[in-house]
């Protein structure tokens, strides 16, 4: 059985410290129990709250040199693996952009090294999918997921590859990778990708969404991840605030897309761990409905540090949000049943994905199936 949360102290830190990076604020002292390190960790922002630790004149633990090295090393890493990308993909016709990682660690957060990640995650024109498989294969990725009569049978919107230098490509034709979830929706990649704008970065000129379906996106991600890591309502944060859009833009393209309620949602999560500002943007969305009062109150006992044993996390409910208060609910009836049916029956794994099964009929229906989804 699973519990609310009652915060410790180093919990307590941990948000109070979020808080301050996000409304550049001063940072608190830290507890002396140092537990507070693997709490930060667990919800992906230990990088975040050493820099504001730091930033504080507070002085960091001995260990903490790790973290940041590991920052300076994945921007490094990060020039390697889009300069690959950029030589694969340039000189071909593919429409593309880039997701997440690199987009957020040099354009969205303002501080270098702060927002750390481990793939890479490109979006390709549903119809240039074929295209961008080949291209890849031949500038040396290699398949990780090679399970091509299960990828195309569950119709999923990614597939996984290794890049030359060692890294990790998540290849997009969707933003939302479960069909089911999909249907849901009404996400056009067509026009997120045609709307899409180039950044540099550190001499690279890399493509990637437009400041509003970036944040549409990011309220997604996290909501059908499970909303249950900080460092997911940080990164929407930064976006708001950063990004340079109005409210009465992100609320139009929300409801054109049928995300206005996963938007509303994560927002008015993130105004209560990360900064309340973004309340008034959760509100002028839409009018909150039941499932919008839910998520607040299971929000309330469940904070977003990362899963923890017996502790609940609203993974359940945020993940199953959907358009409307009554596919959202059904999402929740349908996932708690497909739990129980887990236990029977071996669930689909990521070893699974990657082991090779199928026939190149697979891929090509695969290929077939995002050219002609609508």
């Amino acid at each position: 059985m699973q519990v609310a949360w009652s915060l410790d102290g180093a919990e307590t830190f941990v948000l109070e410290a979020i808080r301050s990076f996000a409304t550049d604020r001063a940072c608190p002292t830290p507890p002396a129990d140092e537990r507070w390190l693997d709490v930060a960790s667990r919800a992906g922002v230990l990088s975040v709250v050493l820099d504001a630790v730091g930033r504080a004149g507070h002085p960091l633990p001995a260990n903490a040199s790790r973290s940041r090295y590991f920052g300076v090393t994945t921007q490094l890493r990060a020039r390697a693996e889009l300069a690959a990308l950029i030589r694969a993909l340039g000189p071909t016709t593919v429409r593309w952009v880039v997701l997440k990682g690199p987009i957020l660690a040099d354009i969205v957060y303002r501080r270098p090294a702060v927002r750390t990640y481990t793939d890479l995650d490109v979006l390709v024109h549903p119809h240039d999918l074929g295209e961008a498989l080949d291209a890849l294969e031949g500038a040396g990725f290699e398949l990780v997921d090679r399970n091509w009569e299960l990828v195309a049978r569950s119709g999923r919107g990614e597939i996984n590859l290794t890049i030359p230098n060692g890294g990790l490509l998540d290849l997009h034709w969707h933003v939302v990778n479960d069909g089911r979830a999909r249907s849901q929706f009404s996400v056009d990649v067509r026009s997120m990708v045609s709307r899409r704008v180039t950044v540099d970065i550190d001499g690279l000129s890399v493509p990637t969404l437009d400041p509003v379906d970036t944040i549409v996106h990011l309220a997604l991600h996290a909501s059908l991840s499970g909303g249950h890591r900080a460092l997911w309502l940080l990164d929407l944060q930064q976006a708001v605030l950063h990004g340079g859009c109005t409210v009465e833009e992100l609320r139009e393209r929300a409801q054109e897309m049928r995300t206005d309620l996963v938007v509303q949602v994560m927002l008015a999560r993130a105004a209560r761990y990360v900064d309340q500002r973004l309340e008034e943007w959760a509100s002028d969305i839409r009018t909150r409905v039941s499932w919008t009062r839910l998520c607040e109150m299971v929000s309330g006992s469940a904070p977003p540090l990362g899963v923890r044993p017996g502790k609940h996390t609203g993974r359940l409910v945020f993940s199953a949000t959907r358009a409307t208060t009554g596919s959202s609910a059904a999402a929740v009836i349908r996932s708690a049943g497909q739990r129980g049916i887990l236990m029977l029956r071996k669930p689909v794994t990521r070893e699974t994905l990657h082991a090779s099964d199928g026939t190149p009929a697979d891929r090509a229906l695969w290929i077939a199936g995002a050219r002609l989804s609508e």
